[in-house]
């Protein structure tokens, strides 16, 4: 008899666990080749709160990422909309604090292997059932970037009881809730001076020192630097006190001449880290609509005795050897086999010719692929004295993009015929 009743409450218990009520606090997948993301929720209902909190949860493989709110130098952050939702109106993200990717003196800010990026979603009617549609669009990278949109369902119940009780998901949430920084001085970090330092009366550039302080001391201080979209901030050069509790850090930025207003005008958001210690998490502290004022000859000595040589680029050598390397790798690509082949024809087109004719020919070829580069580079430079925000690729992501490109190949095949 007691053999039989183990045995029933054991099958009660897991008829339990794959009931609806307990899988409730959570989406299905959303699975790609590369990223798998749902929507999950801190309760099991919905109580009589204004608002609610759930959080993407993004498994990712091993060396892709995806973006923090503000990415870098490329990339797009992910974005959620409500449309088709019920009882709910907008979500607001809540961003933990990101790794700093640093490629070829490129910088970018992210998420890798997994991340639960929490999100309030405030409601039409507090206490009533919520059915949420959430159009969720993402960039995953490695070697090549890939965007990805996907649509996450989840429906949430109406609380009978007092109050509604926390999902099988609340703890991984919460996990990464304590991840997102608090404004102000917040564990043990402070934000003592931003000043900043323009190369030149009419220069592009400049720099931007900031000096913070931390009570536990500086394990591998860092700055995360928001600002005017056409300002583009590099990874800061660090220097600690002996105590370990003050740091200067000293960050190149470029685009002054875009801003309207003078730098010391402009507001800029500062999310100071510290990388974790052994056994330790990392933590930070953000702070928001932050100005600079210029910098003191105080500053600028300690500045002066920061490490010196920051990371440098490849030589330019190196570079052209890559492009070089680059191109030939491309020739060999299927898709440029049929461009090879009018070029071959045109070669065996001079069979005959004078030496003179086949160079200008040459010459001619290589000016008009030096031309229409310079062309495109000079648009794009247009675009962003415009005030645009300018990233290349980001165009293969815009269907009518992608409809002239196809009309473009479709012309090109016909040609060929």
């Amino acid at each position: 008899m007691r053999m039989i009743l183990s045995t029933f409450g054991l099958v009660a218990l897991m008829f339990t666990a794959l009931s609806p009520s307990a899988q409730a606090a959570s989406s299905a997948w959303a699975i790609t080749d590369h990223t798998r993301l749902r929507l999950i929720s801190q309760t099991d209902a919905i109580g009589s709160e204004a608002s609610i909190t759930l959080g993407l949860h993004f498994e990712l493989d091993e060396h892709w990422k995806i973006y923090w709110r503000s990415p870098g130098d490329a990339g797009f952050p992910p974005s959620v909309t409500l449309e088709g939702s019920v009882n709910a109106e907008q979500a607001t993200l809540h961003w933990p604090l990101p790794e700093r990717f640093s490629i070829l003196n490129f910088e970018t800010l992210g998420y890798a292997t997994e991340v639960v990026v929490p999100m309030t979603v405030a409601l039409n009617h507090p206490g009533e059932a919520v059915m949420l549609k959430a159009q969720v669009s993402y960039l995953a990278c490695a070697e090549i970037c890939i965007p990805y949109d996907a649509e996450l369902t989840l429906e949430l119940p109406a609380q009978t009881a007092s109050s509604p009780a926390p999902s099988a998901e609340a703890h991984l949430l919460n996990r990464f809730q304590a991840q997102v920084p608090k404004p102000g001085p917040s564990q043990g970090l402070n934000l003592e001076r931003v000043e900043f330092k323009a190369d030149g009366p009419k220069a592009d550039t400049g720099t931007l020192y900031i000096t913070a302080s931390s009570t536990n001391g500086f394990n591998a201080p860092d700055v995360y630097v928001e600002g005017p979209e056409l300002l583009a901030f590099a990874k800061p050069r660090t220097g600690i006190s002996e105590d370990g509790k003050t740091a200067i850090m000293e960050i190149p930025f470029e685009g002054l001449q875009s801003l309207k207003i003078p730098f010391t005008d402009a507001l800029l958001t500062l999310t100071l880290v510290d990388a974790p210690q052994e056994g330790s998490v990392l933590r930070g502290a953000e702070f928001i609509n932050t100005q600079a004022s210029p910098a003191s000859s105080d500053t600028l000595a300690l500045a002066d005795d920061l490490p010196k040589g920051l990371p440098a680029g490849p030589p330019l050598l190196a570079m052209l050897g890559l492009a070089l390397l680059g191109g030939v790798i491309l020739n060999l690509m299927p898709c440029v086999l049929p461009v090879l082949s009018i070029k071959l024809l045109s070669v065996v087109g001079h069979g005959g010719a004078r030496p003179r004719t086949v160079r200008i020919s040459f010459l001619a070829s290589a000016a008009g692929i030096m031309t229409s580069f310079l062309v495109l580079a000079a648009v794009l430079i247009a675009l962003k004295g415009a005030g645009l925000a300018i990233g290349w690729g980001i165009q293969f992501q815009h269907p009518w993009f992608l409809v002239a490109m196809a009309l473009v190949v479709t012309l090109f095949a016909c040609n060929l015929w």
